[in-house]
């Protein structure tokens, strides 16, 4: 869990995101880069919520779907949901 009032860096947060998304893709470590589409590994809008899911239990606060849906890369999702937190 982190408190906003200790959020982390966005490449920090990118790369547990990283993590997260080789889980669920069954990838191996290292294999995401985040920078590159995620619909080019295939994430779809149930990956999308499980990577949602993970990011409200980390930061116990809800997140909006609709709110980080223009988030192409796990860098994007990564600014949007630190931008959301820091309100």
């Amino acid at each position: 869990m982190t408190s906003v009032g200790s959020v982390e860096s966005i490449e920090t947060l990118a790369e547990w995101l990283r993590e997260r998304a080789e889980f669920y893709l069954d990838k191996p470590a290292g294999s995401i880069n985040v920078r590159r589409s995620l619909a080019d590994y295939g994430v779809d809008s149930v990956y999308a919520m499980s990577l949602v899911s993970d990011l409200e239990d980390r930061f116990e606060q809800e997140i909006s779907l609709g709110a980080v849906a223009g988030a192409r890369t796990l860098l994007q999702l990564a600014e949007v949901v630190l931008g959301l937190v820091e309100r």
